[in-house]
């Protein structure tokens, strides 16, 4: 396939062209398989590319039994293969992380209801469990994170030209990478790595000072492979600091807490005030924005007897 830009035309591989106003590269995606101990034995399949699907129906049509069949993911697409998968007789059991199915496009009773009927339909449901997530720690860098980063493997590829490995093979071992490289390796700043995460809007660069546009134009460029795309918001931990940012248009919330000398970060409040329900104060910051508690005093690492006590915070 080709693109002619100047005249606005696709030409395909059987030689025909398509002409065009406005052109969307759909580029698709890498399946995030978690780490299981049967992973690449020949029933376990992913569902993002076309293939995929195929091989699934190539192997109903051969076993020709009734089975059993586990769907990691009460998302948009593990739903969808529940529900084909129930239509063709097979017994489905759909495994979700969160407390709920769908829970990043219906609300709670729309998530409800569709629950409710996945369970008329013969289908078990299963939530508050994963293959293998997060909290991810390595590196003195502790990660969680609520969402999805769209992006994952294209920020895969690029860490790798540094030297970086992969175990766990999720999203949230990448984001651990990404601050690993950025702060450890290229002794970046915080804050601009906030801007390497989730970069301002080109538009929003352009009516910038000429000094920050410089920078914020040249942090794009050299970093543009680690941008995390999606609705997410990640908050990271290490000796001494505690991060959180979210995306860009806040697709999904962080939720700041303060009380006394101690900082809470949560993607909702609630979480929160089940730890402390009496606070100073809670806010959601803009979308991109950093958030930032680091230690007054920070102690080396001792024996635990020996041990200093840290409690105050600073937050910017």
């Amino acid at each position: 396939m080709q693109v002619n830009f100047s005249e606005h035309i696709v030409e395909l591989e059987n030689e025909r062209t398509v002409t065009w106003q406005k052109l969307l590269l759909a580029t698709g995606g890498l399946p995030i398989a978690p780490r299981l101990e049967s992973i690449g034995l020949q029933a376990v399949f992913t569902f993002i590319k076309l293939d995929g699907a195929k091989a699934i129906d190539r192997f109903l049509n051969e076993c020709g039994k009734r089975i059993r069949a586990v769907v990691i993911g009460g998302g948009l697409i593990g739903v969808s293969v529940a529900e084909a998968l129930a239509k063709r007789g097979l017994n489905i059991t759909v495994v979700e992380m969160k407390d709920r199915i769908l829970n990043t496009i219906l609300d709670e009773e729309a998530s409800t209801l569709e629950e409710k009927a996945l369970r008329e339909a013969g289908v078990e449901i299963i939530t508050g469990h994963t293959g293998a997530a997060h909290p991810f720690c390595i590196l003195d860098w502790t990660v969680v994170h609520n969402g999805e980063i769209s992006f994952y493997g294209i920020n895969r590829r690029y860490l790798r030209q540094f030297g970086y490995h992969y175990t766990m093979q999720t999203d949230t071992e990448v984001v651990a990478y990404v601050f690993d490289l950025l702060i450890r390796k290229h002794n970046l700043s915080l804050e601009i790595v906030a801007k390497v995460l989730a970069p301002p809007f080109c538009s929003d660069i352009e009516s910038m000072q000429l000094g920050e546009q410089k920078l914020m134009q040249a942090v794009r460029q050299a970093y543009c492979s680690l941008l995390l795309n999606g609705p997410f918001t990640v908050i990271v931990a290490h000796h001494g600091e505690m991060i959180g940012v979210t995306d860009r248009i806040r697709l999904r919330l962080l939720t700041v807490g303060e009380k006394s000398d101690m900082l809470y970060l949560s993607s909702e409040e609630s979480a929160i005030r089940l730890m402390c329900p009496e606070l100073d104060g809670a806010w959601v910051p803009m979308g991109g924005e950093t958030i930032v508690g680091r230690l007054k005093t920070i102690s080396q690492p001792q024996p635990a007897a020996t041990r200093e006590k840290v409690t105050a915070v600073e937050v910017m």
